[in-house]
């Protein structure tokens, strides 16, 4: 009977362990030099959730990083000061078929994004520096302000909800993608 039990933990220790190994496209990119794609915020000097709530210090878009190490559950990645972030997501989140690689991609981009928000008329590129959202932004402008909301799997739906620490919300109404109105609910 022991033998059985045994048996079984070491089998489903196996699939548990080979369900979580990276796909080698993923394992390409460790060690490799990538760029925020989103303003991300730290909570507890470190840990970056994947609701990305509102409050914390943020780690601005265009932030060179390298990947350290990824899972379904953290992407672990250091900075030029060689500080340590642990970004936790929920891969379990997304439709079936996506992959890790498609979960990274809402935070970090192979591409500096800064080259193309640099050239945004003054007031967007103070707007994402801030993390702030206004009236009239594009969804893309969004996205780099305050990432993607944690119930969003499509960027096309009309209305995206943020939250705060405390659970408060934010939210952000779109029309035609363009931001028309912000509410704050307690």
């Amino acid at each position: 009977m022991e033998k059985w039990l045994l048996l079984w933990i070491c089998s489903f220790l196996a699939i548990a362990c080979t369900s979580l190994t990276p796909d080698p496209k993923t394992q390409e990119l460790l060690g490799q030099e990538m760029w925020l794609a989103t303003n991300l915020r730290i909570y507890q000097k470190q840990s970056i959730y994947w609701q990305n709530y509102i409050d914390g210090e943020i780690v601005p878009v265009g932030t060179p990083v390298r990947l350290k190490n990824i899972d379904n559950e953290t992407a672990i990645m250091v900075d030029n000061y060689n500080r340590e972030f642990i970004l936790y997501w929920r891969f379990s989140r997304l439709s079936e078929d996506a992959s890790l690689v498609d979960c990274l991609e809402r935070y970090l981009s192979t591409e500096n994004p800064l080259d193309e928000i640099e050239a945004l008329p003054p007031e967007d590129f103070r707007s994402i520096q801030l993390g702030e959202i206004k009236r009239g932004m594009s969804k893309k402008l969004v996205l780099w302000s305050m990432g993607w909301p944690p119930d969003l799997e499509k960027k096309d739906r009309d209305i995206w909800i943020y939250f705060t620490i405390d659970r408060r919300k934010r939210a952000v109404y779109f029309e035609n993608d363009v931001v028309v109105d912000i509410i704050y609910v307690q």
